[in-house]
């Protein structure tokens, strides 16, 4: 007697076919969210360069720290400082000395 109905070729139910499509979906999404999520690897790289670059920028204002101490032990120690400050930035001159102002001309 014969089976009447669909017979299929292959002998094998649409189960582990659609196992293995959900299977691959699964590992698709996993592997998606390792390399574009928010902790992934791609963030990993960005955050690496923003180390780098944020490392720089600190040692340029550590440098002008340095540098600007240096300047203000200067001032509190050395009076040739403070006079070439008083002299360049304010306009102070010393009794008896004389004062020349050059403007320039119009063309």
């Amino acid at each position: 007697m014969r089976k009447t109905g669909r017979s299929s070729t292959t002998g094998q139910s649409p189960t582990p076919r659609l196992f293995f499509w959900i299977s691959a979906g699964i590992i698709i999404l996993l592997l998606g969210s390792a390399w574009l999520g928010q902790d992934g690897y791609l963030a990993v790289i960005v955050n690496k360069v923003r180390v780098s670059e944020l490392k720089k920028e600190i040692a340029e204002i550590e440098a002008k720290n340095k540098e600007l101490r240096s300047e203000i032990r200067s001032l509190r120690s050395d009076e040739r400082a403070i006079e070439k400050i008083a002299r360049e930035d304010l306009g102070l001159v010393k009794k008896g000395e004389t004062v020349y102002e050059f403007i320039p001309s119009k063309k």
